[in-house]
């Protein structure tokens, strides 16, 4: 997981790649790493070799061979486009792919390995291929010892602390120039690319002192699915022009898909919780970092989801009452009432 990167590596070689905002594009056959393999964030060693992740382009190193590469047939399993058929060509040490959606390319550099490039666009692939694989290794450990914030730990704690810290970390997404967009869930959230509300809530707690403008980032991009009578949905959909065309043209076409997501940049319309941690989070910045500007500048939001929450506790002696359906923490489990998890929310 990298800012625009991600990707599957299986310990038989199967290597999955998926670009932030663009989708799947290709699973690539790599040689196996010979154990004993020691792991840490965006890298893995062998014996006889090792797996590297860059960090200021969608491009990794790959010290084993390259196998076979089987393009995506789509972005995603939702997205039933009918594309035409992926372009691969191979000019001297560059193999490329071309997909509607996105590229890819694996540029054989020897003895010293095979980087492996991805572009949403030309100039982002550009970008990526041009990183020796010098640069690539470099990164990649820079980034891994800046996750070992307790390097003279016991193993167990200190491998806690590197993992928690690279959960994170590389939740931070980028688009294609560079810009913020949005914390990421997961793997499995690159196209639509979307961030939540509730999910971002718990990863910005790791962030607050180390990259606060990343908060108060995610903060700027969460309050554009506020509505105006305080209702947020699940995620904001943050992808970019094809996906998001490809999604809007699905849910309004499928009305079981158009239920859930009621609107074009929402992911799950109106979830009970999604509004109270926004607020959560903006006073934990305000805490954390001293920045009260954050709080006035969404002010007006923040009144107008206190309100819609003060209209819910009508009834309920003060406590907002949640209505019965499946929309918060608990997915797929429909509850209603004083949902103690919610009212705890509220509280805060």
């Amino acid at each position: 997981m990298a800012p625009r990167l991600q990707g599957l590596l299986k310990a038989d070689g199967d290597l999955a790649i998926a670009l932030w905002g663009a989708g799947d594009l290709a699973r690539l056959k790599l040689s196996p790493l010979s154990g004993p393999v020691r792991y840490g964030p965006n890298l893995a060693e062998g014996t006889d070799g090792g797996l590297f992740v860059a960090q200021s382009a969608p491009a990794l190193l790959v010290r084993r061979g390259v196998g076979r590469i089987s393009p995506a047939r789509r972005p995603a399993h939702w997205d039933d486009t009918a594309y035409g058929r992926a372009q691969i060509e191979t000019r001297g040490a560059v193999r490329r792919l071309d997909l509607a959606w996105g590229s890819l390319a694996v540029i054989d550099h020897g003895g010293e390995g095979a980087v492996i490039a991805a572009g949403a666009a030309a100039a982002e692939l550009a970008k990526a291929m041009s990183l020796s694989p010098q640069t690539i290794e470099a990164e990649a450990r820079a980034y891994a010892a800046s996750c070992d914030a307790l390097s003279t730990a016991d193993p167990v704690l200190r491998s806690l602390v590197v993992h928690g810290l690279h959960a994170a970390r590389s939740s931070v997404r980028h688009a294609a120039d560079g810009t913020f967009a949005g914390l990421a869930a997961g793997l499995a959230y690159s196209a639509p690319a979307r961030t939540y509300f509730r999910d971002g809530y718990w990863t910005l707690q790791a962030l607050l002192p180390l990259a606060p403008e990343v908060v108060e980032a995610q903060i700027d991009l969460l309050a554009t699915g506020v509505r105006s009578d305080g209702e947020a949905p699940s995620g904001v959909i943050v992808s970019g022009p094809a996906q998001s065309a490809a999604w809007e043209a699905l849910r309004r076409r499928r009305k079981d898909v158009g239920r859930d997501n009621a609107r074009p940049n929402e992911w799950w319309s109106d979830h009970f919780d999604s509004p109270l941690f926004f607020i959560l989070a903006v006073d934990d910045l305000v805490r954390a970092a001293g920045r009260p500007e954050v709080a006035e500048r969404h002010w007006e939001t923040i009144t107008t989801i206190f309100r819609r929450y003060r209209s819910f506790a009508v009834s309920g002696g003060g406590l907002p009452l949640k209505p019965r359906h499946d929309r918060d923490w608990a997915d797929n489990v429909y509850r209603s009432g004083a949902v103690a998890y919610d009212i705890g929310l509220w509280i805060g």
